[in-house]
């Protein structure tokens, strides 16, 4: 993090690199550092298994998270990278295989944030003791979209009444929202003022082909691109929403999901990924395969017309969003680093790297 006006002994700080590359490298350096020239043991835990390369050598107890699998199936998939993000994308996940290959092959564990992607790890990494490699579901802050008993007003008052639906997702060719504006032409013959509010995509070259995609569905009356949202307006916008619609490619888990049952949402998505770990059955939202505009159209019509549904998923939502409250991940991470505290040194580095 950039230095601190405020000092404290167990906060150490750096300069912030001219690229993630480069602060990752910083960060690493920094933390090996402090970790070999502390008297105790110290157990090391990196965000990102690919920037954790400087650690391979580390005697201590060390974790590496994986959250996503992007990197892990890059060669299962390189042409379409390049069509959908171009040769610089492709060449920067070949690197972040390389790397994650290298730090789960030799830390201590390795954590995931689905069983999904706990999966293609393993089977895509082959790491010698699978056993080391655990899910550990990323947390949301659930309580920041729990509703209240008055809910502010809708950040967004000229929507119209009835029919709302809420998109978000910054990578809006992975969550498919080219899908959803083709499905929203359909549910227009149905429900004629529908209206999609699309959170996330800010470049303006992803904005400028959102518009033209827009416009060429015919739904520009139909379809607000709100841009970057921030938090505290985004929980506000569910609670004058009726349906959340993710019609995801790819998922490694789904936060955005998560978010919106917390706050009372009818949810659609897609069974892929770790979405499914998140929605198990029709009682706690709408699956429909991905790449189906007609088929994700005929979903959110269904949801619409099904009020008693919507209530339905109003009351189990928040329920289930709760099981992936911070609270709950806290624990089971508390759990990991007590086990690792508890083994002995040898014993540890032994399993690591058979």
């Amino acid at each position: 993090m950039p230095c601190a006006a405020e000092q404290h002994p167990r906060l150490h700080t750096i300069d912030q690199g001219d690229t993630s590359a480069a602060l990752y490298h910083r960060i690493g350096r920094k933390t090996l550092a402090v970790a070999t020239g502390h008297e105790r043991e110290t157990i090391v835990h990196g965000n990102a298994a690919h920037a954790m390369f400087q650690f391979v050598d580390y005697g201590g107890p060390w974790i590496v998270q994986v959250n996503d699998y992007e990197a892990a199936e890059v060669w299962c998939r390189p042409v379409r990278i390049v069509r959908s993000y171009g040769l610089r994308r492709l060449a920067s996940l070949v690197w972040r295989h390389r790397q994650e290959a290298k730090t789960i092959a030799a830390a201590s564990r390795t954590v995931c944030n689905s069983d999904y992607t706990r999966q293609k790890v393993v089977s895509i990494y082959r790491p010698a003791n699978p056993e080391r490699v655990i899910t550990i579901h990323k947390a949301v802050d659930v309580s920041a979209f729990h509703r209240p008993d008055q809910p502010p007003d809708d950040p967004i008052p000229d929507r119209p009444k009835g029919a709302r639906l809420v998109f978000m997702g910054s990578d809006w060719r992975r969550k498919g929202l080219a899908d959803l504006i083709e499905a929203v032409a359909v549910v227009a013959g149905r429900f004629p003022s529908v209206h999609l509010t699309v959170g996330g995509p800010s470049a303006p070259d992803s904005l400028g082909q959102l518009h033209r995609l827009v416009a060429r569905a015919g739904v520009t009356k139909n379809v607000l691109l709100a841009g970057r949202i921030a938090r505290e307006k985004l929980a506000a916008i569910y609670f004058h929403s009726d349906v959340f619609v993710l019609p995801t490619h790819d998922e490694a888990l789904g936060v955005a999901i998560i978010e919106a049952m917390a706050a009372g949402l009818a949810v659609i998505s897609c069974p892929v990924g770790g979405v499914r770990e998140i929605i198990r059955s029709p009682d706690e939202g709408e699956l429909v395969p991905p790449c189906d505009p007609k088929g994700l159209a005929a979903a959110i019509i269904s949801m619409l017309e099904d009020a008693p549904r919507r209530k339905d998923l109003s009351r189990v939502g928040p329920q289930r969003a709760d099981e992936f409250a911070r609270s709950k991940m806290i624990h089971k991470i508390r759990r990991l680093y007590l086990q690792l505290a508890s083994e002995p040194v040898a014993g540890r580095r032994r399993a690591a790297v058979e």
